[in-house]
């Protein structure tokens, strides 16, 4: 008879408990869903949704102290998914609260209380590991990373909860551009925004990439260059103005042919990388186009098959916000420097009639997977609050059996 060594016992006791954990609160989650009680969600029509902006290549904005919780956005990101988890809230998928925003999610989908997470320009920071600028012997863990811990610390948590978003720039000669020390004075040193991730993100189950422009209007473009990989010359803002040096303006951005340019050209090229379409944008610098929001965005939808636009502003998003403005909290800015800020921002969103959320059991959407491809609507719509959750029809094998193939 083979006898197996302690410590693979050991180990494999604790895996089958991590299992068991999973199948567990998943099974609760699936009769949950069958039963229709109340609740289980509870997204009101009226909930405010923290929507976070995290930038992973902020340690490396040059004269800054790379150590403090306002500058180091991995420090952060570990410690803010304690304090989330610690309030009651859910980190959803930012594709599903705006598809609750563009009303074709019902509340009922939902757990009563959602924090969206999103990072911005797409460094391989998102990704990857790399060496800390805080002290020189140790390594700055990359945003996955921090996911997936938090994920196995918690294994009662649903397989898709945390799940992330990265806007990533489209054209490689703007990111060549601006992740250069060398054009890009904001920057400590260099660093790497590619593209090599991107399809195994997207399959990940943690980040999900999606649009943000085919150039940024970054001010590193010092001047026209043509982007093969594109077909087109950056920045794009010179095709309506004739200034083809990066403005840090995205406002500038005001016609039919520059809005195709930035997003359509962009959304193609991720779209050849990942193989979906990119359906959420982010406006770069956070800055508004009027155009982009009030016209193209609203009339050009067969064209880029956007399903919502994110913005800044320190702000909830609600049922009401603008499909084409969504409002995120930004890390680092005058309102959210320190845990305290976050802390704040959490207890001001919570509805006073709202009933706590139970801490890890988290309630599952009825689509399984990553976020429905857009226009397709989910399987339960319209408008309706969490006081009459739609019929849902969904295999309890569905929702269990992935875990234990997963391990």
């Amino acid at each position: 008879m083979r006898i197996r060594p302690m410590k693979y016992v050991i180990a494999k006791k604790a895996s089958t408990h991590g299992v068991l954990a999973k199948v567990m609160a998943q099974t609760s989650i699936a009769l949950c869903l069958y039963s229709g009680a109340n609740g289980c969600f509870a997204l009101s029509n009226s909930a405010k949704v923290p929507i976070l902006l995290y930038h992973s290549a902020s340690e490396h904005v040059a004269n800054v102290n790379p150590c403090e919780y306002s500058r180091n956005a991995s420090q952060a990101l570990a410690r803010d998914l304690e304090t989330i988890h610690q309030q009651g809230y859910v980190v959803a998928p930012v594709p599903w609260i705006a598809e609750w925003i563009a009303g074709i999610r019902n509340g009922s989908t939902l757990p009563n209380r959602v924090v969206g997470i999103t990072f911005d320009d797409g460094p391989d920071f998102d990704w990857f590991d790399s060496q800390s600028r805080c002290s020189y012997f140790t390594t700055t863990k990359s945003m996955r990373r921090i996911l997936q811990e938090f994920k196995s610390k918690y294994p009662e948590l649903f397989l898709d909860f945390p799940y992330a978003v990265s806007f990533v720039v489209g054209s490689p000669k703007a990111r060549e551009v601006v992740g250069s020390h060398q054009y890009n004075v904001d920057l400590a040193d260099d660093i790497s925004i590619s593209d090599s991730w991107w399809s195994e993100a997207n399959h990940s189950r943690i980040i999900e990439i999606h649009n943000h422009s085919t150039d940024h209007d970054h001010p590193s473009i010092k001047q026209i260059i043509w982007d093969p990989a594109l077909k087109l010359n950056i920045a794009v803002g010179g095709y309506g103005d004739s200034v083809w040096a990066g403005q840090g303006r995205f406002d500038r951005i005001d016609s039919e042919e520059e809005s195709r340019l930035e997003v359509v050209n962009s959304a193609q090229y991720i779209y050849s990388k990942t193989g979906a379409w990119p359906k959420l944008f982010a406006y770069p610098f956070g800055q508004v186009s009027s155009y982009l929001q009030n016209v193209y965005f609203p009339n050009y939808e067969y064209e880029h098959h956007t399903l919502a636009a994110f913005c800044v502003g320190d702000q909830y998003a609600t049922r009401n916000s603008s499909r084409f403005c969504i409002p995120r909290f930004t890390h680092g800015d005058d309102n959210w420097n320190s845990p305290n800020n976050l802390t704040e921002i959490l207890i001001r969103a919570i509805d006073p009639n709202d009933s706590p959320s139970t801490s890890g059991n988290s309630s599952y959407n009825c689509t399984f997977g990553p976020a429905p491809t857009w226009p397709n609507p989910p399987c339960s719509t319209g408008t309706s609050s969490a006081s009459a959750p739609a019929p849902i029809k969904l295999d309890i094998l569905q929702i269990i059996l992935p875990t234990l193939l997963e391990e």
